[in-house]
């Protein structure tokens, strides 16, 4: 329940009554011993403080998520932790990092995508991995991977991700 209200107070832009909701909910969770809840509690928190810009406390709390998803067999919340990462440490320009934990992410959604015939999350990743390279001065890599996405997102029908798949091609070229 605390969890939940912070959702709500997160949703009402009122990100330091919704971090001590997370942080009410995180104690009860440690002692209930619930790793899932755990890792969802401070993917939470982790997503206040990259609100707030405060990239390493961010980069912390998913990492420690991270542990804990993996701790409950959800490879999913893995692999959109390791995708989160991705974002903040492109933020902080940390590209190694960026690639390491993007790949990491890819494998883990191209299994997911094998089990569920879901390849979203293969699509997002490789949107990212274009962005990387491009931001790491390597456009013709960048490219690449933004048309891999863009093919994909063309599968899916929608506008909006189609339309989010060209801005990536164009941001290549």
């Amino acid at each position: 329940a605390l969890n939940r209200l912070g959702n709500v107070f997160w949703l009402k832009d009122e990100q330091a009554a919704a971090r001590d909701h997370f942080e009410r909910a995180l104690v009860i969770n440690n002692r209930l011993g619930d790793s899932k809840e755990i890792g969802r509690t401070l993917n939470n928190l982790a997503n206040v403080y990259r609100s707030w810009g405060d990239y390493q406390r961010a980069i912390e709390l998913f990492l420690g998520a991270r542990t804990h998803y993996h701790r409950a067999s959800y490879e999913e919340g893995v692999a959109w932790l390791d995708f989160s990462l991705t974002i903040l440490h492109k933020k902080l320009n940390d590209y190694e990092r960026a690639l390491e934990t993007i790949n990491a992410s890819l494998d883990a959604y191209r299994i997911l995508a094998q089990q569920s015939g879901d390849s979203a999350g293969v699509m997002i990743c490789y949107g990212q991995l274009g962005d990387i390279y491009n931001q790491m001065g390597d456009p013709e890599k960048g490219l690449d991977y933004h048309l891999r996405a863009l093919h994909m997102r063309e599968e899916t029908g929608v506008e909006e991700a189609i339309a989010d798949g060209l801005n990536g091609v164009g941001k290549s070229y």
